[in-house]
């Protein structure tokens, strides 16, 4: 009993986890103009899905119907989109870790972006605001 009462709740956990991100950031130089953030992940139940974590609004091209992903490292807030629901919100975890760069850069590191309540209802991002 206690076996099965312990399955059935790690999959009801397992099935609730929030969405988040992991972004990979390499820097030529210390100016933050200099970093891309293109090899980063979006976890969803269910998977993964590699995605361009650079600064900005963007189409997101998934097969899990995430259609578009807002990133604003300045203030540390993003959000998502998928088909058939509301926005849902990100915020930019402090705590990063340093990585060892191949050639070429001179700063890696690798830090995550966790789903979070929205503080308010994120405008709509018109279409041609989005990269594609």
């Amino acid at each position: 009993m206690r076996l099965t009462l312990a399955l059935l709740l790690s999959i009801f956990l397992a099935t609730c986890a929030a969405d988040y991100i992991v972004v990979q950031t390499r820097c030529r130089s210390w100016d933050p103009a200099s970093c891309e953030r293109q090899d980063s992940f979006f976890h969803f139940n269910g998977g993964r899905q590699s995605i361009n974590a650079n600064q900005g609004c963007r189409n997101a091209h998934s097969r899990k119907l995430l259609i578009s992903i807002c990133l604003d490292y300045e203030t540390k807030r993003g959000h998502f989109l998928y088909s058939h629901q509301d926005i849902r919100c990100l915020r930019l975890l402090p705590k990063i870790v340093h990585q060892r760069c191949g050639h070429g850069w001179f700063r890696c590191y690798s830090g995550m972006w966790d789903e979070t309540p929205c503080l308010k209802k994120p405008e709509e991002v018109p279409m041609e605001d989005i990269e594609t």
